[in-house]
């Protein structure tokens, strides 16, 4: 015979009724739509999965959550929807056909002419001597100030931009109009790097996989492959890029626009240790350049470029660190077409 042995079953608690009853204190009495917490849930997560229109309504909606709005506490149900109010007014509205109006014809593009340019480039007007070396050159536009052209590119301060436009002698407001002045005078070992952060951010997309120790972040443009992000820093390598960033895989397919990537743990150096991209002489402008018409010339391509750029490309511009379509495109007076 075999001896019995008595067994005591206990179930996990559950929530048995609805609507649900662990709640967070003040939960607003009209929700009808509730989201259990799960470890690492945020307020911004909420306007995320459901749509919200701030977390200020959330926080209406969910008082208690003000003071863990960074981590709710788990296992709680937050309100996540509300009844909808109507008043007490009558609603009437029409029933009739509106007439139909057919929407204009649309208006053709002209693309803009824009003159020949070379690498020989002369910026004139210039408003006083630059340096030798500078390499990117802007046309003032109408009421630009040099705190404009610092906030247009991201990549030079107002104190570089006083030195290499030293007639400007520190007056920000002296800028004259559709006159060139110097936005760039770097060597190519001297290029600074693209803007990055060394907190762990707080917000935007960040893919999991990250080294716990990461020291350096990076926020990708629209279209940064892995060999950019590597030649853009020159202290790492293509594979230790990926070995940090696990979810862009060994090939780099996986890379995503704005998203923040580790580029640092301790140890990673954080100047350049292999060189610096190679510069061209680029012209940037906010308008069309019409007051500086180059003889063509043959145009060398520069290198490194994008996979599939046109084979008669006759100008260029080196991206720097904040550039987006519509600044390089405005900047050169050029449709995003």
């Amino acid at each position: 015979m075999h001896p019995v042995t008595s067994w005591n079953l206990s179930t996990t608690s559950t929530q048995k009724t609805w609507p649900p009853t662990k709640t967070l204190m003040g939960q607003i009495a009209i929700c009808n739509a509730w989201h259990r917490v799960v470890p690492g849930d945020t307020c911004q997560q909420m306007l995320n999965l459901f749509g919200l229109k701030s977390v200020d309504v959330f926080l209406d909606w969910n008082p208690a959550a003000k003071e863990d709005c960074e981590m709710l506490i788990a296992g709680y149900w937050v309100c996540v929807g509300v009844q909808r109010q109507v008043g007490d007014s009558n609603l009437e509205w029409e029933t009739a056909q509106p007439a139909f109006s057919a929407p204009p014809e649309p208006t053709k593009y002209t693309p803009v002419t824009l003159p020949t340019a070379d690498s020989s480039f002369a910026p004139t007007p210039s408003h006083g001597p630059m340096p030798s070396n500078c390499k990117v050159f802007h046309q003032v536009s109408a009421d630009q100030n040099c705190n404009d052209l610092v906030s247009l590119y991201g990549y030079f301060s107002q104190q570089e931009f006083m030195a290499w436009n030293p007639a400007l002698d520190g007056n920000c407001l002296g800028l004259w109009l559709d006159t060139w002045y110097c936005i760039g005078a770097y060597s190519d070992g001297d290029l600074p790097l693209p803007a990055h952060q060394t907190m762990k951010p707080t917000e935007g997309n960040i893919p999991s996989g990250y080294p716990s120790d990461c020291a350096r972040w990076y926020r990708t443009t629209f279209d940064d492959t892995c060999d950019d992000v590597t030649l853009m820093f020159g202290s790492f390598s293509m594979a230790e890029f990926a070995k940090w960033n696990p979810s862009v895989f060994s090939d780099c397919s996986g890379i995503v626009s704005d998203a923040w990537y580790c580029i640092g743990r301790p140890g990673t150096p954080t100047t350049r240790t292999s060189g610096a991209p190679s510069l061209t002489r680029t012209i940037a402008s906010t308008q069309p350049a019409t007051t500086a018409t180059a003889a063509p010339q043959p145009v060398q391509t520069p290198s490194p470029v994008r996979e599939g750029m046109t084979e008669d490309c006759v100008k260029f511009h080196l991206q720097q660190p904040g550039d987006l379509c519509w600044s390089m495109a405005s900047g050169s007076g050029i449709s995003l077409e």
